[in-house]
């Protein structure tokens, strides 16, 4: 990749494929799920690592200023589209009130756990939000440590601030995905990590490949996904998803020159992927294919299908709807 601010098609195809792995890993359980738990989020980081802004020191501009300009970004980008999915998803919930024997949940069960899993009370990010709130905190956690310690202590400081996250999040969490944010610190590190030595192609060392071997190693010996793992598996979980995120790296090259129809599909799924992160959220809660759908052969199936026919049904709303279109920032 000769410029890496060019549009890369098979970095849309990567997320195209985390994207289908989102819907797939919450219609499917046993392995499929598993599977897709080793590397479907963190790729997302890590890609947002490999495009993240760099700042610039002038006369005119200050670190502080062109932080606050980047933040107000960000906000705009990922805050205000998961704070109107949570609105949505919690005024059609408030219909449980009123219709008997509806999949609709209490809108209050749903934005407050009394008990989850033991930890203190905390804000539920309904669904997929989390992954909004988490990368918005994770950019600002980077900026700053960026412009503070430097990039050569960068590494260091981002898992150290990883590790202590995660181990505080056994006991408790903070609202809105602020522990999220540090948790996933070192995947952005790692696209930073890219970034600075020429990219996706470039920046590759061959070390770098022996992450693959272990990301298939723990998808059968692993435990723990982002936000409900043991300590321990923590610094092996970072190194198998980065593996796994590698190893579809080149499946989505191949996909890209040697496919047609696919690579359209998923290259759409990766351009839109923040709405199709929203639109999940808003079928798990409002409508959830799994209870609507009935028992039937290749049940599952059926599932999926029901899902990405509602996440196609979100991206034309967005595109057709201005005020959609404003929200989402979706360009045609």
């Amino acid at each position: 990749m000769s410029n890496i601010k060019q549009r890369n098609e098979s970095i849309d195809i990567l997320k195209g494929i985390g994207i289908g792995l989102v819907l797939t890993a919450h219609s499917l359980e046993g392995f499929v799920s598993k599977f897709a738990y080793t590397f479907h989020m963190p790729l997302f980081f890590i890609v947002t690592g490999l495009f993240i802004s760099e700042y610039v020191g002038t006369e005119e501009t200050s670190f502080t200023t062109w932080w606050k300009k980047m933040s107000k970004k960000d906000f705009a980008r990922l805050i205000l589209p998961a704070l109107f999915t949570m609105a949505f998803i919690l005024i059609v919930s408030s219909l449980s009130f009123i219709l008997n024997d509806s999949y609709l949940q209490n809108p209050i069960e749903l934005i407050w756990n009394d008990e989850p899993d033991g930890k203190l009370n905390y804000i539920n990010m309904l669904g997929n939000l989390w992954f909004l709130f988490a990368l918005f905190f994770a950019k600002q956690f980077f900026f700053v440590l960026r412009n503070l310690i430097g990039k050569r202590l960068l590494p260091v400081m981002c898992l150290a601030i990883g590790v202590i996250a995660i181990v505080i999040r056994q006991w408790f969490d903070l609202p809105f995905e602020f522990l999220g944010g540090a948790c996933v610190l070192p995947f952005v590190w790692v696209g930073y990590y890219l970034k600075r030595h020429g990219g996706v192609e470039a920046g590759i060392k061959r070390w770098f490949y022996l992450t693959i071997p272990f990301w298939v190693t723990f998808i059968f010996w692993g435990k723990g996904r982002i936000g409900a793992m043991p300590p321990a598996y923590y610094i092996p979980y970072i190194v198998s998803a980065c593996g796994g995120t590698l190893f579809f790296y080149h499946v989505s090259k191949l996909i890209s020159s040697k496919t047609k129809y696919l690579r359209r599909i998923l290259a759409f799924l990766g351009v839109y992927s923040l709405i199709l992160i929203c639109a999940p959220s808003i079928e798990t809660y409002c409508f959830p294919m799994q209870e609507i759908i009935p028992q039937l052969p290749f049940r599952s199936v059926f599932v999926i299908i029901g899902k990405v026919g509602w996440c196609v049904i979100a991206v034309y709303a967005c595109l057709k709807i201005p005020f959609l279109s404003k929200v989402f920032g979706v360009k045609k």
